[in-house]
Parts: C-alpha cells; sequence; structure tokens
C-alpha cells in the first residue's frame, strides 16, 4: 500500500507540474498575440490618421516582428504546422508586414 501511495503522490506533483507549464505557455501565447493585435492597430491608426508614410515602415516591422515572435512561440511549444498560415488567418495582418517579417526579426 505505501508504494502505490507513493506513486500516486508522484503521478499527482507531475500532473501539477504539466498544468503549471501549460498554463504559462498558453499565457505566453495570449500575451504574443495582444502585443500583435497592438501593434496592428496603431499600424492602422496611423494609416487612417494619415501620418507620415516614413513612419508607416517602422510601424510595419513592428507588426511583422510581433508576428515573427508569435510565429516562432507557437513553434517552440508544439504547434509545428502552419504557423504563419495560422497567424495571418487569425490576425489582420498587412500584407506589406508579411513581406517584411524575414527583415523584422533580425532588425531588432
Amino acid at each position: 500500500m505505501q508504494v502505490v501511495n507513493l506513486e500516486t503522490r508522484r503521478a499527482n506533483r507531475t500532473s501539477v507540474f504539466r498544468f503549471e507549464i501549460a498554463k504559462e505557455q498558453a499565457e505566453g501565447l495570449g500575451l504574443a498575440g495582444k502585443k500583435l493585435q497592438e501593434s496592428i492597430d496603431r499600424y492602422n491608426d496611423a494609416v487612417r490618421s494619415g501620418e507620415e508614410r516614413a513612419n508607416d515602415e517602422a510601424l510595419l516591422l513592428d507588426v511583422a516582428a510581433r508576428a515573427w515572435a508569435l510565429i516562432v512561440q507557437r513553434e517552440l511549444i508544439g504547434f509545428v504546422h502552419e504557423n504563419q498560415k495560422w497567424v495571418a488567418e487569425n490576425f489582420a495582418i498587412p500584407r506589406a508586414a508579411l513581406r517584411l517579417m524575414g527583415r523584422a526579426h533580425r532588425a531588432r
């Protein structure tokens, strides 16, 4: 009986540990998605208000960098297929920002 109890305790500790990891991963994904959406909103606000075009590239680079960060974070936690497609389908990322993604993550 003692062995079963010890095994149950180990299983419970492992289960709690896995839950905490999953919770941190979910929070990280949520934060990365929120930051991406904030960048998209800043870019769209600048476009609507007619700010200088020179500022647009900086805003687009920010969107591209945050999109790249979300894609990488998804891959690191195990979402290994079509992350770029998923991000593009779930966020209204300007096409120009998608083209800049390779440049954006190197520029940061």
